[in-house]
């Protein structure tokens, strides 16, 4: 009996899934690549409860991740309806996409020469060792303006995938378009320095995510050459990621417990929110705003002079460590709807789940004639929220608070770059 209530989950999002695929009328899209992610996961934790008996849900969590998720989709898949067959693109000032290209591209290149350096120091040492190195607080390198730099250049690995895609989609053949590609890999070299493999994955849930997104506009001679590249790419990096997660598992005797705790970071996610909603009802844990949004708490604590800015220099697993200290395992996943209940609770979670779904509804409008350079690539970095989401609420950080507003500053930057340049137009008609 416990396996057919277990099975529901992942019947309840193959059946999501389908509804979206047929809405859209697309099998490749963002929608159905991100609903085709959770509902891998919810086939990844149907098989873990074979092998595992704590391994339950809560109706109540599933409810919250559903409606959680669904919500901010909505205006994607109509929106992608509307796509289906192509739009053409809006007009962007080349100079100005140029501009952004090459900041993301020399700030990429630093960040990759800047981890680059460590990797040998890394992968001397034993990795089981090295990631309890990091989880106690230490570094192979010093936290300062500089690496902070290099830090942006690997979070704005998803940024320059995007502009590689729109340049690519709108013909341009320029070299520094193949260079956007090629720099995304800082992401990469950043978690390697942590001997993680999350970099490696993003890499390739980016290419991937942007390749349904964009589906409708790559002309059909490149879709091909798409699918080599992504093919290249996982035969590049499968050797570190088998590598990181042998020895992370080194103390698994069989090949089949590797694959089987690989598989358990797709499939504890629902237990794990489970679990951590149950807990925290019966406690009066108010959360740390700070391991959620620290841009926001600092940005309130400089304009306060009396604030004190306790623990400021905690990063953000020691910050839960110490917050949270209640019996739940930070180390685990619990997808972004769970990582945001526990810190913001369910009011936090429904303004946030309201939020994205607000700012989608703005950027993937289905009465929109073109495709907007600006207002889609807010609304993917709202949907990669989602997409790393499948595991925890990743861009907790500073710079990755930082990340989530790249868009709009982007955009703000191109009003006043346009506005300039009509002031300028005005003054010499005038002369």
């Amino acid at each position: 009996m416990d396996y057919l209530i277990n099975i529901l989950p992942l019947l309840l999002f193959i059946f999501i899934w389908r509804a979206a695929v047929r809405l859209s009328g697309r099998l490749i899209s963002l929608s159905s690549f991100i609903l085709g992610l959770y509902t891998l996961s919810m086939f990844c934790f149907y098989i873990c409860t074979f092998y595992k008996a704590d391994y339950t849900y809560t109706l109540k969590a599933l409810l919250i991740l559903t409606l959680n998720l669904i919500a901010p989709l909505v205006p994607l898949i109509l929106f992608e309806k509307k796509i289906k067959h192509g739009l053409p693109q809006e007009f962007i000032r080349p100079n100005f996409i140029r501009g952004v290209s090459y900041f993301v591209i020399i700030i990429s290149t630093y960040s990759i020469l800047f981890f680059a350096k460590n990797i040998n120091d890394v992968f001397s040492q034993d990795i089981s060792a090295v990631r309890t190195y990091i989880e106690n607080g230490g570094s192979f390198y010093q936290s300062n303006i500089y690496s902070k730099i290099a830090v942006l250049g690997a979070y704005l690995s998803p940024i320059g995938m995007y502009l590689f895609y729109y340049l690519t989609c709108s013909g341009n053949k320029k070299f520094y378009v193949k260079l956007l590609l090629i720099s995304s890999i800082s992401i990469i070299l950043y978690t390697l320095n942590v001997a993680g493999r999350d970099g490696i994955i993003i890499w390739i849930l980016s290419f991937l995510s942007l390749f349904a997104f964009f589906y409708p506009l790559l002309p059909n001679q490149l879709i091909n050459k798409f699918f080599k590249i992504i093919t290249l790419g996982i035969i590049l990096v499968s050797p570190i990621f088998g590598y990181i997660t042998m020895q992370r598992f080194d103390n698994i005797e069989s090949d089949s417990s590797v694959i089987f705790s690989t598989m358990d970071y797709l499939g504890q996610q629902l237990p794990e929110m489970s679990k951590r909603i149950q807990k925290l009802e019966t406690l009066h844990y108010q959360g740390e705003l700070r391991s959620i949004c620290p841009i926001l708490v600092s940005a309130i604590e400089s304009a306060n002079p009396w604030s004190k800015a306790s623990n400021s220099g905690l990063n953000r697993f020691e910050l839960r460590e110490n917050s949270m200290n209640i019996g739940l395992d930070t180390q685990r996943f619990p997808y972004y709807s769970g990582d945001l209940y526990t810190e913001l609770g369910m009011t936090g979670l429904v303004i946030f789940s309201i939020l994205l779904t607000a700012i989608n509804l703005g950027c993937f409008n289905p009465n929109r004639t073109s495709f907007s350079f600006h207002a889609n690539m807010t609304g993917f970095v709202c949907c990669f929220t989602l997409i790393m989401g499948v595991f925890y609420f990743y861009f907790g950080q500073l710079v990755g608070n930082f990340f989530l507003l790249t868009p709009s500053i982007i955009a703000i930057i191109a009003h006043i770059y346009n506005k300039a340049l009509q002031y300028n137009t005005k003054i010499t008609n005038r002369l």
